[in-house]
């Protein structure tokens, strides 16, 4: 059975199969930069400049729109986020790109740049969908709202959520900070103290049911029959 809230398949916009192609989630994808490598190299450049270097860039596209014949679109991948430029004039099956589903896996190779607001972005010039995402994401402004779902599928709110990332990132650094004979004895500590409790759990007496003792003052040495 179909659940309801499942996506659409993006292969339904293009039914004459001539983005197929792109479409086809390839089993590997190398040569990728990560996002904060093309911040540390480019991040420099002036409003309206273009760079001449190509570079491939991979992630979750997590923001889209769409404004007439230019797409804009927001990549992250674990470093980061970089915006993508997608002109319909030099962007393969721009009518299918535009269509892609929030939360799918793209690979795009373009050149680097920077729009004339000033943001760093990658012109994209090739792209191929390298997993599909099969449930909607939240809302792009509220973000996560549900609370059970935010504890019980924890891997979403760290995808949509940048102050959760922000915060496992920072609670895994200070963990790395202590030492590790520090860290391995505060964790023998905490096994042994649980052992031990268990331990004594495990060793306690079972209560047993106390049993009446008999008021019968008979001498006749018979078992009492008024118990």
């Amino acid at each position: 059975m179909t659940d309801p809230t499942d996506l659409a398949p993006t292969d339904s916009l293009d039914p004459s199969g001539a983005a197929s192609t792109r479409l086809m989630q390839p089993y590997a994808f190398a040569g990728v930069t990560s996002s904060d490598v093309v911040r540390e190299r480019w991040g420099h450049l002036e409003p309206g400049s273009e760079t001449g270097e190509t570079i491939t860039v991979a992630g979750r596209l997590m923001l889209r729109r769409i404004q007439g014949k230019l797409g804009f679109g927001t990549l992250a991948d674990g470093s980061g986020r970089i915006q993508l430029f997608a002109p319909k004039a030099s962007t393969p099956d721009f009518d299918v790109f535009a269509g892609l589903n929030l939360g799918d896996w793209i690979g795009v190779t373009g050149e680097v740049m920077t729009t004339r607001r000033g943001e760093l972005s990658v012109k994209v010039d090739d792209w191929v969908r390298l997993a599909e995402a099969r449930r909607p994401f939240p809302d792009k402004w509220h973000g996560l709202t549900d609370t059970d779902t935010r504890y019980r599928q924890r891997y979403v709110d760290l995808w949509t959520t940048e102050e959760a990332r922000d915060a496992l990132v920072l609670r895994s650094r200070a963990v790395s900070m202590i030492p590790v004979s520090s860290r391995t004895t505060a964790t023998w500590r905490w096994r042994r103290r649980c052992f031990t409790a268990n331990r004594a759990a495990r060793l306690q007496p079972r209560s047993r049911p106390t049993m009446r003792r008999s008021t019968c003052r008979c001498t006749c040495g018979s078992p009492p029959s008024c118990i």
